[in-house]
């Protein structure tokens, strides 16, 4: 059987925060690594030793993590245009079911309130 619509807009909203939780451990990722290999002397300092000792070796890691940060940021700017998409459709969706079903919604309205207006007031004005 063909998923709701309700149970599609659902899966949706659930695969966007398993996203931006996935988004936001990435970001702290690079925020580790720019602490340690940036912010740190002392792990600069064991780099150029490190250097000293192998300099093809130091250098191929920093290249390779060089890269490695030049390729998340290529990735990060696809998720970026892919978000900006689903932004968009989700606010097209938001506006356009308010205008096609118009109708719909304004009768759904006026029977809830003609319900709640024939219901007895709990508390009636006057009494304490």
């Amino acid at each position: 059987m063909d998923k709701l619509p309700s149970a599609r807009l659902t899966e949706a909203l659930g695969l966007l925060q398993d996203a931006q939780s996935k988004i936001e451990r990435a970001a702290e990722q690079l925020q580790i690594v720019d602490s340690t290999m940036i912010g740190s002397d002392e792990h600069r300092r064991l780099i150029v030793a490190s250097s000293a000792e192998n300099p093809q070796s130091a250098a191929d890691d920093i290249r390779s993590h060089q890269a490695q940060a030049v390729e998340i940021a290529a990735m990060a700017a696809d998720v970026a245009k892919c978000a900006k998409a689903v932004k968009g459709k989700a606010a097209f969706l938001g506006q356009a079911l308010g205008s096609v079903y118009r109708d719909e919604i304004q009768a759904g309205d006026d029977e809830r309130e003609a319900k709640r207006s024939k219901q007895p007031d709990l508390f009636p004005e006057g009494e304490d």
